[in-house]
Protein backbone atom coordinates (compact mmCIF):
# COMPACT_ATOMS: atom_id res chain seq x y z
CA UNK A 1 0.00 0.00 0.00
CA UNK A 2 2.69 2.48 0.96
CA UNK A 3 4.85 1.57 -2.05
CA UNK A 4 1.93 2.30 -4.33
CA UNK A 5 1.26 5.58 -2.53
CA UNK A 6 4.95 6.47 -2.79
CA UNK A 7 4.93 5.85 -6.54
CA UNK A 8 1.73 7.85 -6.90
CA UNK A 9 3.14 10.82 -4.98
CA UNK A 10 6.38 10.73 -6.98
CA UNK A 11 4.49 10.51 -10.29
CA UNK A 12 2.16 13.33 -9.30
CA UNK A 13 5.09 15.54 -8.32
CA UNK A 14 6.85 14.69 -11.59
CA UNK A 15 3.79 15.61 -13.66
CA UNK A 16 3.38 18.87 -11.78
CA UNK A 17 7.05 19.73 -12.34
CA UNK A 18 6.89 18.87 -16.05
CA UNK A 19 3.73 20.95 -16.52
CA UNK A 20 5.36 23.83 -14.68
CA UNK A 21 8.45 23.50 -16.88
CA UNK A 22 6.38 23.58 -20.07
CA UNK A 23 4.35 26.58 -18.93
CA UNK A 24 7.49 28.36 -17.75
CA UNK A 25 9.36 27.65 -21.01
CA UNK A 26 6.41 28.75 -23.14
CA UNK A 27 6.01 31.92 -21.07
CA UNK A 28 9.69 32.87 -21.35
CA UNK A 29 9.79 32.22 -25.10
CA UNK A 30 6.53 34.13 -25.58
CA UNK A 31 7.84 37.11 -23.63
CA UNK A 32 11.07 37.17 -25.63
CA UNK A 33 9.16 36.71 -28.88
CA UNK A 34 6.88 39.62 -28.02
CA UNK A 35 9.84 41.80 -27.04
CA UNK A 36 11.67 41.01 -30.29
CA UNK A 37 8.51 41.68 -32.28
CA UNK A 38 7.95 45.04 -30.61
CA UNK A 39 11.57 46.02 -31.14
CA UNK A 40 11.37 45.05 -34.81
CA UNK A 41 8.11 46.95 -35.22
CA UNK A 42 9.67 50.14 -33.85
CA UNK A 43 12.71 49.71 -36.09
CA UNK A 44 10.62 49.15 -39.22
CA UNK A 45 8.25 52.01 -38.42
CA UNK A 46 11.13 54.44 -37.85
CA UNK A 47 12.74 53.35 -41.11
CA UNK A 48 9.44 53.79 -42.95
CA UNK A 49 8.96 57.29 -41.56
CA UNK A 50 12.51 58.18 -42.57
CA UNK A 51 11.88 57.05 -46.15
CA UNK A 52 8.47 58.78 -46.25
CA UNK A 53 10.05 62.08 -45.21
CA UNK A 54 12.65 61.68 -47.97
CA UNK A 55 9.96 60.88 -50.54
CA UNK A 56 7.85 63.85 -49.48
CA UNK A 57 10.86 66.18 -49.65
CA UNK A 58 11.54 65.07 -53.23
CA UNK A 59 7.84 65.06 -54.11
CA UNK A 60 8.07 61.71 -55.88
CA UNK A 61 7.85 57.99 -55.23
CA UNK A 62 10.63 57.28 -57.70
CA UNK A 63 13.58 58.62 -55.78
CA UNK A 64 15.98 55.68 -55.84
CA UNK A 65 17.32 53.74 -58.82
CA UNK A 66 15.44 50.48 -59.10
CA UNK A 67 17.54 47.43 -58.38
CA UNK A 68 17.31 44.32 -60.49
CA UNK A 69 14.79 42.68 -58.18
CA UNK A 70 14.20 39.87 -60.66
CA UNK A 71 17.78 38.71 -60.16
CA UNK A 72 17.86 34.95 -59.78
CA UNK A 73 21.37 34.74 -58.36
CA UNK A 74 21.07 32.52 -55.32
CA UNK A 75 23.99 34.17 -53.56
CA UNK A 76 22.15 37.50 -53.53
CA UNK A 77 19.10 35.81 -52.04
CA UNK A 78 21.23 34.23 -49.35
CA UNK A 79 22.67 37.61 -48.51
CA UNK A 80 19.17 38.98 -48.16
CA UNK A 81 17.87 36.11 -46.09
CA UNK A 82 20.77 36.09 -43.68
CA UNK A 83 21.02 39.83 -43.31
CA UNK A 84 19.87 41.93 -40.39
CA UNK A 85 19.45 44.94 -42.70
CA UNK A 86 16.09 46.60 -43.13
CA UNK A 87 14.76 46.56 -46.72
CA UNK A 88 11.94 48.50 -48.33
CA UNK A 89 9.62 48.78 -51.34
CA UNK A 90 7.65 51.85 -52.46
CA UNK A 91 4.49 51.51 -54.57
CA UNK A 92 2.91 54.47 -56.38
CA UNK A 93 -0.78 55.26 -56.68
CA UNK A 94 -1.09 53.03 -59.72
CA UNK A 95 0.40 50.02 -57.94
CA UNK A 96 3.67 50.25 -59.80
CA UNK A 97 6.98 49.48 -58.12
CA UNK A 98 8.80 52.79 -57.71
CA UNK A 99 11.67 52.18 -55.33
CA UNK A 100 13.21 49.17 -53.60
CA UNK A 101 16.43 47.66 -52.34
CA UNK A 102 17.17 43.92 -52.40
CA UNK A 103 13.90 42.06 -52.84
CA UNK A 104 13.15 38.42 -53.47
CA UNK A 105 11.05 37.61 -56.54
CA UNK A 106 8.72 35.37 -54.54
CA UNK A 107 8.44 37.93 -51.78
CA UNK A 108 7.47 40.81 -54.07
CA UNK A 109 4.39 38.95 -55.26
CA UNK A 110 3.17 38.56 -51.69
CA UNK A 111 4.00 42.15 -50.83
CA UNK A 112 2.06 43.48 -53.80
CA UNK A 113 -1.19 41.88 -52.61
CA UNK A 114 -0.72 43.33 -49.16
CA UNK A 115 0.16 46.80 -50.48
CA UNK A 116 -3.06 46.98 -52.52
CA UNK A 117 -5.16 46.24 -49.45
CA UNK A 118 -3.39 48.91 -47.40
CA UNK A 119 -3.70 51.41 -50.28
CA UNK A 120 -7.42 50.86 -50.59
CA UNK A 121 -7.99 51.17 -46.83
CA UNK A 122 -5.37 53.95 -46.42
CA UNK A 123 -4.21 52.09 -43.32
CA UNK A 124 -1.13 50.73 -41.60
CA UNK A 125 -0.33 47.06 -41.01
CA UNK A 126 2.37 45.08 -39.23
CA UNK A 127 2.44 41.35 -39.80
CA UNK A 128 4.59 38.27 -40.16
CA UNK A 129 4.96 36.34 -43.39
CA UNK A 130 6.81 33.25 -44.53
CA UNK A 131 8.00 33.18 -48.13
CA UNK A 132 10.28 30.53 -49.64
CA UNK A 133 10.89 29.12 -46.14
CA UNK A 134 12.10 32.51 -44.92
CA UNK A 135 10.29 34.37 -42.13
CA UNK A 136 9.78 38.12 -42.44
CA UNK A 137 8.34 40.94 -40.39
CA UNK A 138 6.67 43.48 -42.65
CA UNK A 139 5.52 47.01 -41.87
CA UNK A 140 3.17 48.48 -44.51
CA UNK A 141 1.98 52.12 -44.43
CA UNK A 142 -0.08 54.34 -46.68
CA UNK A 143 1.20 57.92 -47.16
CA UNK A 144 0.70 60.89 -49.49
CA UNK A 145 3.00 63.28 -51.30
CA UNK A 146 2.61 67.07 -50.99
CA UNK A 147 0.52 67.04 -54.19
CA UNK A 148 -2.01 64.70 -52.55
CA UNK A 149 -1.08 61.57 -54.51
CA UNK A 150 -1.03 58.51 -52.30
CA UNK A 151 1.37 55.60 -52.21
CA UNK A 152 2.44 52.69 -50.07
CA UNK A 153 5.75 51.91 -48.43
CA UNK A 154 6.64 48.47 -47.18
CA UNK A 155 9.60 48.01 -44.87
CA UNK A 156 10.59 44.45 -44.04
CA UNK A 157 13.25 42.49 -42.26
CA UNK A 158 14.14 38.83 -42.07
CA UNK A 159 13.22 37.34 -38.69
CA UNK A 160 15.26 34.16 -39.16
CA UNK A 161 17.80 35.26 -36.56
CA UNK A 162 14.94 35.84 -34.10
CA UNK A 163 13.58 32.36 -34.74
CA UNK A 164 17.05 30.94 -34.28
CA UNK A 165 17.49 32.78 -30.97
CA UNK A 166 14.05 31.71 -29.73
CA UNK A 167 14.61 28.09 -30.73
CA UNK A 168 17.98 28.05 -29.00
CA UNK A 169 16.48 29.71 -25.94
CA UNK A 170 13.66 27.17 -25.83
CA UNK A 171 16.13 24.31 -26.26
CA UNK A 172 18.36 25.61 -23.46
CA UNK A 173 15.43 26.17 -21.10
CA UNK A 174 13.92 22.75 -21.80
CA UNK A 175 17.29 20.98 -21.49
CA UNK A 176 18.11 22.66 -18.20
CA UNK A 177 14.53 22.18 -17.08
CA UNK A 178 14.48 18.46 -17.87
CA UNK A 179 17.76 17.96 -16.03
CA UNK A 180 16.29 19.88 -13.11
CA UNK A 181 13.09 17.82 -13.27
CA UNK A 182 15.09 14.58 -13.14
CA UNK A 183 17.00 15.83 -10.11
CA UNK A 184 13.81 17.11 -8.50
CA UNK A 185 12.02 13.81 -9.15
CA UNK A 186 14.83 12.00 -7.34
CA UNK A 187 14.61 14.49 -4.48
CA UNK A 188 10.80 14.29 -4.56
CA UNK A 189 10.94 10.51 -4.34
CA UNK A 190 13.25 10.76 -1.35
CA UNK A 191 11.08 13.40 0.36
CA UNK A 192 7.90 11.46 -0.41
CA UNK A 193 9.44 8.40 1.20
CA UNK A 194 10.44 10.42 4.24
CA UNK A 195 7.04 12.11 4.49
CA UNK A 196 5.30 8.73 4.33
CA UNK A 197 7.50 7.23 7.03
CA UNK A 198 5.59 8.83 9.95
CA UNK A 199 2.30 7.79 8.32
CA UNK A 200 3.62 4.27 7.90
CA UNK A 201 4.82 4.17 11.49
CA UNK A 202 1.48 5.50 12.71
CA UNK A 203 -0.34 2.94 10.61
CA UNK A 204 1.80 0.12 11.99
CA UNK A 205 1.31 1.36 15.55
CA UNK A 206 -2.43 1.54 15.03
CA UNK A 207 -2.48 -1.98 13.62
CA UNK A 208 -0.53 -3.10 16.65
CA UNK A 209 -2.84 -1.17 18.93
CA UNK A 210 -5.95 -2.72 17.41
CA UNK A 211 -4.43 -6.15 17.95
CA UNK A 212 -3.36 -5.28 21.50
CA UNK A 213 -6.66 -3.62 22.38
CA UNK A 214 -8.54 -6.61 20.99
CA UNK A 215 -6.37 -8.89 23.11
CA UNK A 216 -6.84 -6.72 26.20
CA UNK A 217 -10.60 -6.67 25.72
CA UNK A 218 -10.84 -10.32 24.80
CA UNK A 219 -8.93 -11.46 27.89
CA UNK A 220 -11.18 -9.81 30.52
CA UNK A 221 -14.29 -10.72 28.54
CA UNK A 222 -13.17 -14.35 28.51
CA UNK A 223 -12.48 -14.25 32.25
CA UNK A 224 -15.83 -12.60 32.95
CA UNK A 225 -17.61 -15.19 30.83
CA UNK A 226 -15.78 -18.04 32.58
CA UNK A 227 -16.63 -16.68 36.02
CA UNK A 228 -20.27 -16.24 35.05
CA UNK A 229 -20.37 -19.84 33.82
CA UNK A 230 -18.98 -20.97 37.17
CA UNK A 231 -21.57 -18.88 39.01
CA UNK A 232 -24.36 -20.35 36.90
CA UNK A 233 -23.39 -23.77 38.24
CA UNK A 234 -23.62 -22.56 41.85
CA UNK A 235 -27.13 -21.24 41.95
CA UNK A 236 -27.75 -22.52 45.47
CA UNK A 237 -24.69 -20.82 47.01
CA UNK A 238 -24.80 -17.31 48.48
CA UNK A 239 -23.05 -14.24 47.09
CA UNK A 240 -20.60 -14.32 50.00
CA UNK A 241 -19.65 -17.89 49.18
CA UNK A 242 -18.97 -16.87 45.59
CA UNK A 243 -17.22 -13.62 46.44
CA UNK A 244 -13.97 -14.49 44.67
CA UNK A 245 -15.81 -15.05 41.39
CA UNK A 246 -17.53 -11.68 41.70
CA UNK A 247 -14.20 -10.08 42.59
CA UNK A 248 -12.68 -11.51 39.43
CA UNK A 249 -15.53 -10.09 37.37
CA UNK A 250 -15.17 -6.69 39.05
CA UNK A 251 -11.41 -6.61 38.46
CA UNK A 252 -11.71 -7.44 34.77
CA UNK A 253 -14.54 -4.95 34.35
CA UNK A 254 -12.30 -2.30 35.87
CA UNK A 255 -9.55 -3.16 33.36
CA UNK A 256 -11.95 -2.75 30.46
CA UNK A 257 -13.31 0.52 31.85
CA UNK A 258 -9.79 1.91 32.14
CA UNK A 259 -8.95 0.91 28.57
CA UNK A 260 -12.15 2.42 27.18
CA UNK A 261 -11.58 5.62 29.17
CA UNK A 262 -8.06 5.97 27.79
CA UNK A 263 -9.34 5.43 24.26
CA UNK A 264 -12.01 8.08 24.79
CA UNK A 265 -9.45 10.53 26.16
CA UNK A 266 -7.16 10.01 23.16
CA UNK A 267 -10.06 10.48 20.75
CA UNK A 268 -11.02 13.73 22.48
CA UNK A 269 -7.41 14.89 22.38
CA UNK A 270 -7.24 14.21 18.65
CA UNK A 271 -10.45 16.14 18.03
CA UNK A 272 -9.39 18.94 20.40
CA UNK A 273 -12.56 18.40 22.42
CA UNK A 274 -10.74 18.70 25.73
CA UNK A 275 -8.37 21.30 27.07
CA UNK A 276 -6.72 22.07 30.37
CA UNK A 277 -8.75 24.26 32.76
CA UNK A 278 -5.94 26.48 33.97
CA UNK A 279 -6.00 28.05 37.42
CA UNK A 280 -3.67 28.50 40.37
CA UNK A 281 -3.47 25.17 42.23
CA UNK A 282 -1.51 23.84 45.20
CA UNK A 283 0.79 21.32 43.56
CA UNK A 284 1.95 20.00 46.94
CA UNK A 285 -1.54 18.76 47.84
CA UNK A 286 -2.09 17.16 44.43
CA UNK A 287 1.16 15.19 44.63
CA UNK A 288 0.52 14.20 48.24
CA UNK A 289 -3.00 12.90 47.46
CA UNK A 290 -1.79 10.90 44.47
CA UNK A 291 1.00 9.32 46.54
CA UNK A 292 -1.55 8.26 49.17
CA UNK A 293 -3.72 6.62 46.50
CA UNK A 294 -0.82 4.85 44.84
CA UNK A 295 0.67 3.60 48.13
CA UNK A 296 -1.96 0.83 48.21
CA UNK A 297 -0.84 -0.45 44.81
CA UNK A 298 2.81 -0.22 45.87
CA UNK A 299 2.19 -2.27 49.02
CA UNK A 300 0.41 -4.96 47.00
CA UNK A 301 3.58 -5.34 44.92
CA UNK A 302 5.86 -5.09 47.97
CA UNK A 303 7.38 -1.85 46.64
CA UNK A 304 8.44 1.00 48.91
CA UNK A 305 6.82 4.27 47.80
CA UNK A 306 8.59 7.28 49.31
CA UNK A 307 7.64 10.93 48.93
CA UNK A 308 9.47 14.16 49.71
CA UNK A 309 7.10 17.05 49.05
CA UNK A 310 7.83 20.74 49.51
CA UNK A 311 5.01 22.67 51.22
CA UNK A 312 2.60 25.10 49.57
CA UNK A 313 4.01 24.97 46.05
CA UNK A 314 1.74 26.89 43.65
CA UNK A 315 1.54 26.46 39.89
CA UNK A 316 -0.95 27.33 37.16
CA UNK A 317 -2.63 24.19 35.88
CA UNK A 318 -5.61 21.88 35.65
CA UNK A 319 -5.94 20.01 38.93
CA UNK A 320 -7.66 16.96 37.44
CA UNK A 321 -5.17 16.66 34.57
CA UNK A 322 -2.19 17.09 36.89
CA UNK A 323 -3.54 14.37 39.14
CA UNK A 324 -3.99 12.14 36.08
CA UNK A 325 -0.41 12.89 35.00
CA UNK A 326 1.11 11.89 38.35
CA UNK A 327 -1.04 8.76 38.56
CA UNK A 328 0.24 7.66 35.15
CA UNK A 329 3.90 8.31 36.02
CA UNK A 330 3.78 6.68 39.45
CA UNK A 331 1.71 3.75 38.14
CA UNK A 332 4.29 3.15 35.41
CA UNK A 333 7.12 3.35 37.93
CA UNK A 334 5.43 0.73 40.12
CA UNK A 335 4.49 -1.41 37.12
CA UNK A 336 8.07 -1.68 35.85
CA UNK A 337 9.77 -1.99 39.25
CA UNK A 338 10.33 -5.55 40.50
CA UNK A 339 9.11 -6.78 43.87
CA UNK A 340 11.13 -5.30 46.74
CA UNK A 341 12.11 -2.22 44.73
CA UNK A 342 11.60 1.47 45.48
CA UNK A 343 9.73 4.38 43.92
CA UNK A 344 10.57 7.88 45.11
CA UNK A 345 8.42 10.95 44.40
CA UNK A 346 9.94 14.38 45.06
CA UNK A 347 8.59 17.92 44.75
CA UNK A 348 11.32 20.55 44.78
CA UNK A 349 11.33 24.28 44.05
CA UNK A 350 13.74 26.94 42.87
CA UNK A 351 13.22 30.68 42.59
CA UNK A 352 10.89 30.34 39.60
CA UNK A 353 10.41 26.62 38.98
CA UNK A 354 8.69 23.65 40.60
CA UNK A 355 10.11 20.23 39.77
CA UNK A 356 8.37 16.87 40.17
CA UNK A 357 10.62 13.83 40.12
CA UNK A 358 9.37 10.23 39.88
CA UNK A 359 12.30 7.87 40.32
CA UNK A 360 12.23 4.07 40.40
CA UNK A 361 14.61 1.12 40.65
CA UNK A 362 12.94 -0.73 37.80
CA UNK A 363 14.04 -2.15 34.46
CA UNK A 364 15.13 1.18 33.01
CA UNK A 365 14.83 2.48 29.46
CA UNK A 366 17.30 2.06 26.64
CA UNK A 367 18.66 5.29 25.15
CA UNK A 368 17.05 4.63 21.78
CA UNK A 369 13.64 4.21 23.43
CA UNK A 370 13.64 7.52 25.31
CA UNK A 371 12.25 9.42 22.35
CA UNK A 372 9.66 6.72 21.61
CA UNK A 373 8.01 5.95 24.94
CA UNK A 374 5.53 8.82 24.61
CA UNK A 375 4.44 7.69 21.17
CA UNK A 376 0.95 6.35 21.13
CA UNK A 377 0.72 2.56 21.35
CA UNK A 378 4.47 2.23 21.97
CA UNK A 379 5.68 -0.05 24.76
CA UNK A 380 9.27 -0.77 25.75
CA UNK A 381 8.52 -4.22 27.21
CA UNK A 382 5.46 -5.58 25.41
CA UNK A 383 5.23 -8.80 27.42
CA UNK A 384 5.49 -7.07 30.79
CA UNK A 385 3.09 -4.35 29.67
CA UNK A 386 0.45 -6.89 28.68
CA UNK A 387 0.91 -8.77 31.95
CA UNK A 388 0.43 -5.51 33.85
CA UNK A 389 -2.65 -4.54 31.85
CA UNK A 390 -1.05 -1.77 29.81
CA UNK A 391 -1.66 -0.99 26.16
CA UNK A 392 0.78 1.87 25.64
CA UNK A 393 -1.68 4.74 26.06
CA UNK A 394 -0.86 6.21 29.46
CA UNK A 395 2.37 7.98 28.56
CA UNK A 396 0.78 9.42 25.40
CA UNK A 397 -1.84 11.05 27.60
CA UNK A 398 0.86 12.15 30.05
CA UNK A 399 2.82 13.85 27.25
CA UNK A 400 -0.28 15.72 26.14
CA UNK A 401 -0.88 16.98 29.70
CA UNK A 402 2.75 18.10 29.98
CA UNK A 403 2.50 19.98 26.68
CA UNK A 404 -0.81 21.60 27.67
CA UNK A 405 0.87 22.97 30.81
CA UNK A 406 3.92 24.12 28.81
CA UNK A 407 6.05 22.15 31.24
CA UNK A 408 9.52 20.75 30.63
CA UNK A 409 10.38 17.06 30.66
CA UNK A 410 13.66 15.31 31.32
CA UNK A 411 14.24 11.55 31.40
CA UNK A 412 17.19 9.94 33.12
CA UNK A 413 17.54 6.20 32.89
CA UNK A 414 19.98 3.32 32.99
CA UNK A 415 19.05 -0.12 31.77
CA UNK A 416 18.30 -2.53 34.64
CA UNK A 417 18.98 0.23 37.20
CA UNK A 418 15.91 2.42 37.00
CA UNK A 419 14.43 5.58 35.52
CA UNK A 420 13.68 9.12 36.64
CA UNK A 421 11.09 11.44 35.08
CA UNK A 422 11.56 15.11 35.95
CA UNK A 423 8.82 17.59 35.04
CA UNK A 424 9.36 21.32 35.45
CA UNK A 425 6.50 23.80 35.98
CA UNK A 426 6.62 27.57 36.26
CA UNK A 427 6.18 28.37 39.94
CA UNK A 428 3.54 30.91 40.98
CA UNK A 429 4.94 31.37 44.48
CA UNK A 430 5.88 34.98 45.15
Amino acid sequence: MFKQLHRKLTLTNALILICFLLVFSYSIVSIFSYALGQSSKVTLRDKANQIIRRSQELGTFDFIIIEDYMEEDSSNKNVLRNSLDVHYIVWDNNGRLSSLNYVDQDLIKELFEQSREVYENQSTEFEKMKVSNVNYRIYTQYYTLPNGIGGVIQVYQSSEIDHFILNQLFFIIVTIGLCSVIVLIIISSFLAKRSLEPVKQSYERQKEFVADASHELRTPLTIIKSNLEVLSLKEEETIVENKKWFDNIYTETDVMAKLVQNLLTLAQMDNKQISANMQIVVLSLIVENVCKKMSVLAREKDILLQSIIADDVLVKGDQNRLEQLFVILIDNAIKYTPKGGQVKVSLMTTSDKAYISVKDTGIGIEEEDKNKIFQRFYRVDKVRSREQGGVGLGLSIAKWIIDEHKATLEIKSKLNEGSEFIIGFTSKNK
